[in-house]
């Protein structure tokens, strides 16, 4: 599943970390207060994965696609990419 989330067309602004300097973006880390992407965590989510350590290990990856959509408004490409991504996934 990760596998084919990684590889999809639209997955491409949730595989790094946000960079809010990068980005111009100053108040991120207010609005969003537990940042995650799909690169950085895949260690951890494997883990719980094999550790059952949540009902939801997926609940992770979702995390990744609700933020950018909190964060960026409805008419923005990210929060679009964002839904198409968690319909995908």
């Amino acid at each position: 599943i990760m596998k084919k989330l990684f590889k999809h067309k639209f997955s491409w602004p949730f595989l790094d970390p946000v960079d809010p300097v990068e980005l111009n973006i100053p108040d991120y880390f207010e609005v969003i207060k537990n940042p995650m992407d799909l690169q950085e965590d895949i260690p951890f989510l494997y883990l719980l994965l094999h550790s059952c350590l949540t009902s939801s290990p997926f609940s992770y990856v979702l995390l990744t696609f609700d933020n950018a959509m909190l964060y960026n408004p409805a008419d923005n490409a990210i929060h679009q990419l964002a839904i198409k991504m968690r319909k995908f996934f």
